[in-house]
């Protein structure tokens, strides 16, 4: 039976909790996952750990190359648990499903608050239907 890795991480003095190969592979699979449930096969994906601004993960999508950018966060302030790091990485593939929409959204100028709130107003449908798939 192959032996499986701790995702457990000691937060330090700041509370900081560190992230590092275990969690990206973990993450990797689940949005490699999620991917194919969502029939998101044409897209050409990178996962990587990187910092990213207040947030867990996120998705930079180049939707006329169909190309994207999938990344996890170094660093996070709650424990990184196996269900967090999928919780995450179904919300940056939701991000991809929407992708083409926001393209189209901004490409007419439209207003980028208001877009950005209905985009997330969608996912959160999304991720309310599909909690039981994590």
């Amino acid at each position: 039976m192959a032996r499986r890795t701790s995702l457990k991480v000691k937060p330090t003095k700041d509370g900081v909790y560190k992230l590092g190969k275990a969690h990206l592979a973990v993450y990797t699979k689940a949005v490699e996952e999620f991917v194919g449930w969502f029939g998101l096969s044409e897209w050409k994906l990178w996962v990587i750990i990187e910092p990213h601004d207040n947030a867990y993960g996120f998705c930079r999508a180049d939707c006329p190359n169909q190309c994207a950018v999938i990344g996890l966060t170094p660093e996070w302030d709650v424990q990184p648990t196996e269900k967090e790091l999928r919780k995450v990485a179904l919300h940056e593939v939701f991000e991809l499903l929407l992708a083409p929409m926001w393209h189209a959204v901004l490409a007419r100028s439209l207003d980028e608050n208001w877009a950005n709130s209905q985009r997330h107003t969608i996912i959160r449908r999304l991720e309310n239907i599909s909690r039981n798939m994590i």
